[in-house]
């Protein structure tokens, strides 16, 4: 019997688990393996929850700088016509000026008060001269829906974000994938496999079903392992 690597990454480890679980609910099992079954399906749950967080946090850091970079365009077209020589343009630009001054923290602030910010600055320019300063400036009145459509996507990634938060503040990826593949290898797949020999009639092919897919996942681990191993061992130069 080979046990599942404990070198698995977080994705790995709940899809493994969870497709093994799935051959086994194939299968008629007793009160034992029922119950590995099941705790095994609540560790890999929580996994899941950890490693979505981790994901949540990878795409609202995306979407952050999105919203910086759309500032930073915005600032870039009133700079631009600051230097024009159509006098109607730089004093559309120069009104600008002023408020992209009075808002410059919001590239530099974290995600949730980067949200609050962004609200102030377009609230800014709701006001008559601002307003009447975006629509003469060439290619503004774009940015500016592009900035509020960005705004409202972080804010809404935000909220989900926080019941993610809630959920794993006192939870570590690694201590849970520990605990997942321990349940898994030691109670589920050991127990399997006495079954295995003690019945084999009823559960020979099941075992062999779910080692043989234990195995395809640690050569996918193995594998993994050997080219990050190259990849350190010989990174490209720049």
């Amino acid at each position: 019997m080979k046990n599942l690597s404990y070198n698995a990454a977080g994705e790995e480890a709940v899809e493994s688990t969870a497709a093994a679980v799935a051959i086994m609910q194939k299968y008629p099992n007793n009160e034992q393996l029922n119950a590995f079954i099941s705790e095994t399906q609540q560790l890999n749950a929580v996994l899941a929850d950890v490693n979505t967080k981790v994901m949540y946090d990878h795409n609202l850091d995306k979407l952050a700088k999105d919203l910086n970079q759309r500032f930073f365009h915005f600032r870039k077209i009133v700079e631009c016509n600051l230097i024009s020589d159509d006098e109607g343009l730089k004093s559309a630009a120069a009104a600008l000026s002023a408020v992209v001054e009075a808002n410059n923290h919001i590239t530099s602030v974290g995600r949730v008060k980067k949200t609050g910010a962004v609200v102030a600055f377009l609230n800014d320019l709701e006001e008559a001269t601002a307003k009447q300063a975006v629509a003469k400036l060439h290619g503004l009145p774009e940015c500016v829906a592009g900035i509020r459509a960005a705004a409202d996507k972080l804010t809404a990634e935000l909220r989900s974000d926080m019941q993610q938060t809630a959920a794993s503040k006192t939870v570590k990826a690694s201590e849970v994938k520990k605990q997942l593949l321990t349940v898994f290898n030691e109670k589920l797949l050991k127990t399997l496999f006495a079954y295995s020999i003690i019945a084999p009639a009823d559960y020979k092919t099941e075992y062999d079903e779910v080692q043989g897919l234990v195995n395809e996942y640690n050569e996918i681990i193995r594998r993994r392992q050997q080219a990050g191993r190259r990849f350190t061992d010989n990174p490209k130069k720049s």
